[in-house]
């Protein structure tokens, strides 16, 4: 249950008079301390959701070299990500698909940065009127080494992302069918993802460190 839904839940909670004055005081201390939390990593939100997805606490400080811009640009969507859950391995499977959406924006700011401010190359387009998310992630699929690994994760997130956007795919016939998710489908679906997260993101630290820049250690 993300911010807004406990607030909601323990208002109706609160109101409900059958429910003793103690447990309205825990359930408000509850709440209160969520909203502490989360503003406290207001500021930071990208480095927060980049820890908590590779398991650990990352040694580079984002803030200090990607640009003002790119680095608040994703951190909005870093922090619609922890509104909806602070720990993404427990996301609610009905609320998948805009935790992939916003998640996949915030770590496109970081790709672009990479291509345009420290590659200092351009992404080319597919169409000329319309710019595509996977452009990005070919551009460093074509890499070697490193970026490669990042660009074919993210690819694979953003094939995932797409299954829930996309309910009609065409068969090996040509035939329109229909996208049946379940709960179990859904959840799958999300464990895949979070773990093709895993991997694109602990390569793309590996590429901030052999680049030597932003390692500062937190310690």
């Amino acid at each position: 249950m993300n911010y807004t839904e406990q607030r909601k839940a323990i208002l109706k909670f609160c109101n409900d008079n059958s429910v003793s004055t103690l447990k309205k005081f825990e359930k408000i201390s509850t709440l209160k301390s969520l909203f502490e939390r989360l503003e406290k990593i207001k500021g930071v939100s990208v480095d927060y959701l980049y820890s908590d997805i590779i398991k650990k606490r990352i040694d580079i400080k984002l803030k200090e070299f990607i640009s003002k811009e790119y680095y608040d640009s994703s951190n909005l969507y870093a922090f619609n990500c922890l509104e909806i859950e602070l720990d993404c391995r427990k996301i609610p499977v009905r609320l998948v698909e805009n935790w992939l959406q916003n998640a996949l924006k915030c770590f496109d700011y970081l790709l672009i940065f990479i291509i345009t401010e420290i590659l200092k190359e351009k992404i080319k387009q597919k169409n000329n009127d319309k710019s595509y998310e996977q452009d990005v992630y070919q551009f460093l699929i074509e890499k070697d080494g490193i970026l490669n690994k990042v660009g074919s994760n993210f690819r694979k997130i953003y094939n995932i992302r797409s299954s829930f956007v996309h309910i009609q795919y065409r068969d090996e016939n040509g035939l329109r069918q229909i996208r049946k998710l379940t709960y179990k489908t859904i959840k799958r679906k999300k464990d895949k993802a979070i773990n093709y997260f895993y991997f694109a993101l602990t390569y793309l630290l590996l590429y901030f460190k052999s680049i030597n820049i932003g390692v500062n250690s937190y310690n």
